[in-house]
């Protein structure tokens, strides 16, 4: 079993969180029907932006951080493993927001909400067992 730093995990919660973000502000922007025609800007155009500026943010707290979180190790991080769970599953939401919000067919929505689930789940599960230590089924095998 491999240990990984607190910096290390989290650079991966960075990425994983970049990765779902603008599906997820998709979801939320679509939730709450909150529109930016009255701007003159699309969502796209927004989410974009929303984006760039979180990367900036993370990359930051990340470049402060990195001579206290590289020397800090935990056996397990279930406290950032919940949130990569949280962000992954309304990440997941909005991918089915945006297929429907570009025009995708309808009926459609049901194959692509399974397939996507199977891959989400399996790769969350992936990453809880060989980086984070934490296992969603099954015992730990410690």
């Amino acid at each position: 079993m491999k240990v990984y730093s607190t910096w290390q995990i989290r650079f991966i919660v960075m990425a994983v969180s970049l990765l779902y973000i603008v599906p997820l502000f998709y979801a939320i922007t679509y939730t709450y029907s909150i529109r930016f025609d009255g701007f003159g800007l699309s969502r796209g155009t927004v989410s974009i932006g929303v984006l760039l500026a979180v990367a900036m943010i993370f990359s930051l707290i990340l470049w402060r951080k990195f001579s206290v979180w590289h020397r800090a190790i935990k056996i397990e991080y279930r406290k950032e493993f919940s949130y990569l769970l949280l962000v992954s599953g309304f990440g997941f939401l909005g991918l089915i927001v945006m297929f429907v919000e570009f025009g995708g067919d309808a009926q459609y929505v049901i194959h692509l909400l399974i397939g996507l689930f199977i891959v989400n789940y399996i790769f969350v599960t992936v990453l809880g067992r060989k980086l984070f230590n934490v296992t969603l089924i099954g015992k730990d095998n410690q």
